[in-house]
């Protein structure tokens, strides 16, 4: 769901650029990550509907484990 939202992806891109830099980094890559999905979920009616989301949407993501990510971003 989230890994189409542009305002994102700069800050999930980290997650592959962390992992040749080890767990702290990966750790703080997905504590952006989180921080960047709680900052959606406080977005208005008129942002969301811009990045293509519903609040209900916006809201599960936020709520989702830090480790509850694609698998594409554990390869």
């Amino acid at each position: 769901m989230f890994t189409s939202v542009h305002t994102t992806e700069l800050t999930l891109s980290h997650l592959g650029h962390a992992k040749r830099h080890g767990l702290v980094s990966r750790i703080m890559a997905a504590r952006r990550a989180r921080k960047e999905l709680q900052r959606i979920a406080d977005y208005d009616a008129r942002l969301l509907d811009d990045v293509g989301l519903t609040r209900q949407d916006a809201l599960d993501a936020a709520q989702k484990p830090i480790w509850d990510v694609p698998a594409h971003w554990r390869a």
